[in-house]
């Protein structure tokens, strides 16, 4: 490609949405529902982009039928424990008021949910919560669904755009700016409110014992922008020491062990014996982290490799799991097993700890806006399918009635947006540089070593000195083609939210469940638990706080 001047395009809106996966989708119907013109932007198709694109098996919510479990009440309880990161007022707003309605929702844009004889919704238990996940008949298609939903209520979509900067005027956001990449054109986008739903799940720090950061249980291509681009700007983040892993198919990134386990399977080690319940009365239905934390044990005792065992299963419980749940996890599921001559009938599946999926979110107010960026907005939480949509679509509608008040755009200083795009487009000066990959298997690599299971201070901040030498070479990323431009931007986001997560790790003093820090006891302090750690940074200092959750 030629290294000349990159074509312009400048475009302007009322709501502007970054990401159009799960939550992107709501937040644009959200704002559209409160008469804002509205424009979504993703690097991908909104048609399947996003953590949702291959399709969804289970819905989370809460239908109030009766029993104290399936309350608002009960779910605003568990959803605002200190695990989570966020407070009961912002679940009651963002989730527990909403989730029932976005069924209703669903249904009526053609989401079909299997049902028993009588009509009730067929619910299955999972993940140390009560029988809240609804079963997709038709999950494939959901992604399709969402993005016929966001272009029916006319929302304006722009694809293949990737976002590099957020914009800022006397304090308050003015929009974003990136570049298309396929075309290479860049794009200045002008906004009186702006979302951000670029992905909960940051995934490509971390990878499993395929050592491949693309065969992952998590959407590869989320790098940390979600929080970087707030941060950048200067606006607080928080929760992004709450990275999660999962139970994987040995060799085989995908989510399906969730599956298995809300279905009744039971978990082996390598003796044959069934270990949950030695650690939780729930057994194998209990809480992810939970599950990891029994998992890091066995395997510390020489007790792996782990199995997962469906022999017991009945057999329409284990036709729905293979015919119904796998495929939409990942579509090749069946075709692995049978690659692996793994029969679910007769043998056992073995499985492995996967990466980590890092967490992180803007730090909002109870209007889902920035508490020190005006007109910047996003969810408190996500974590799944439907928290990111009941999330979106509030962010969307607070998004909107916040534009309204305001008489006409930012202010766009065109010095900010000259100085950004020389930065997004810089790798295509560099002859004699690193490659995208190359500079990211080094940051895999610190963080594999010592951002693990089990962690240390003192291992933590080597890591810290290790990326901050990779730090000092970012400048020297290089480019040949509009591709690789697109993958050196995604890696100078990784390489700060790498470094932004190890800070607040040591902040935070410990976590039980996904990971510990071996410095601390095994029960993190209960103050701590009950407040975020904050960061943001002012005129390029970087500033760490704590702050009470509720």
């Amino acid at each position: 490609m030629a290294k000349k001047q990159a074509k312009q395009i400048t475009m302007e809106t009322d709501v502007l949405i970054l990401g159009a996966g799960a939550a992107g989708c709501l937040a644009a119907i959200g704002a559209r529902e409160k008469g804002a013109k509205v424009l979504i932007v993703d690097k991908g198709s909104v048609i399947s982009c996003g953590c949702t694109g291959a399709g969804q098996d289970h819905f989370g919510a809460q239908l109030n039928t009766g029993p104290d479990w399936d309350t608002d009440e009960a779910a605003t309880r568990y959803y605002s424990s200190p695990g989570w990161g966020v407070s009961k007022s912002l679940v009651e707003k963002s989730f527990s008021k909403e989730a029932y309605s976005m069924v209703k929702r669903l249904e009526d844009w053609g989401v079909q949910f299997f049902k028993k004889p009588d009509g009730s919704y067929y619910r299955a238990p999972g993940l140390g919560q009560p029988e809240w996940f609804l079963m997709m008949k038709n999950g494939v298609d959901l992604k399709k669904i969402l993005a016929k939903s966001v272009l029916d209520a006319g929302a304006q979509e722009v694809e293949q755009i990737v976002v590099t900067r957020l914009l800022k005027a006397n304090g308050s956001v003015a929009g974003a700016m990136g570049f298309h990449r396929r075309s290479g054109v860049f794009y200045l986008f002008r906004a009186k409110s702006t979302v951000l739903a670029l992905g909960a799940h940051q995934s490509r720090w971390s990878t499993n014992s395929t050592r491949m950061p693309y065969n992952i249980w998590q959407y590869p291509w989320n790098t940390g922008s979600q929080v970087v681009l707030p941060y950048e700007m200067g606006a607080k983040v928080k929760n992004v020491e709450l990275s999660v892993t999962t139970t994987l198919p040995k060799g085989f990134g995908t989510p399906g062990v969730n599956a298995f386990a809300g279905m009744g399977a039971h978990f082996l080690n390598a003796k044959g014996e069934r270990f949950m319940r030695k650690y939780h009365p729930l057994g194998e239905r209990a809480p992810r982290g939970a599950i990891i934390w029994a998992e890091i044990q066995e395997l510390g005792e020489g007790k792996g490799p782990l199995f997962l065992d469906c022999r017991h299963l009945p057999k329409k419980e284990l036709e729905h799991l293979v015919k119904n749940m796998l495929p939409v996890d990942k579509h090749t599921f069946n075709d692995w097993l049978d690659q692996r001559n793994v029969d679910l009938k007769k043998g056992l599946l073995e499985v492995e700890i996967g990466e980590f999926s890092g967490g992180g979110n803007l730090h909002v107010d109870m209007n889902m806006e920035s508490v020190n960026v005006k007109g910047l907005f996003g969810l408190p939480f996500s974590g799944m399918l439907s928290t990111a949509m009941t999330g979106g679509l509030v962010a969307g509608r607070e998004a909107a009635a916040s534009a309204s008040k305001r008489d006409g755009l930012p202010d766009i200083d065109m010095d900010q947006v000259n100085k950004g795009k020389e930065q997004t487009f810089l790798p295509f000066q560099v002859a004699d540089g690193y490659s995208s990959k190359a500079y990211e298997d080094k940051i895999r690599q610190v963080m594999a070593y010592y951002m693990g299971n089990k962690r240390s201070v003192k291992g933590m901040n080597m890591a810290l000195g290790s990326l901050e030498v990779l730090a000092k070479h970012i400048h020297e990323l290089k480019a040949g083609n509009i591709h690789e431009l697109m993958q050196a931007n995604e890696t100078k986001h990784l390489l700060t939210y790498c470094q932004l997560m190890i800070r607040a790790v040591l902040m935070r003093k410990g976590m039980k469940g996904f990971y510990t820090v071996v410095d601390y006891p095994p029960k993190m302090d209960k103050e701590l638990r009950t407040k975020y750690v904050l960061l943001w940074q002012e005129d390029g200092v970087p500033i760490m706080t704590y702050e009470p959750i509720d």
